[in-house]
C-alpha cells in the first residue's frame, strides 16, 4: 500500500489509469498484428 496520506479517490483513479493503460496497450498490440496480417 502506498502512504496513508494518499486519499482513496486517489488510489482508485490510480488503478482506473493503470488498467486502462494495459487495455490501451493490448489494443494497440492487436491492432498491429491486424494491419499485419490484413494489410
Amino acid at each position: 500500500m502506498e502512504k496513508c496520506g494518499i486519499p482513496q479517490e486517489r488510489s482508485l483513479w490510480h488503478t482506473f489509469y493503470v488498467f486502462w493503460s494495459c487495455i490501451e496497450l493490448v489494443f494497440v498490440t492487436c491492432f498491429s498484428i491486424n494491419q499485419q496480417c490484413c494489410g
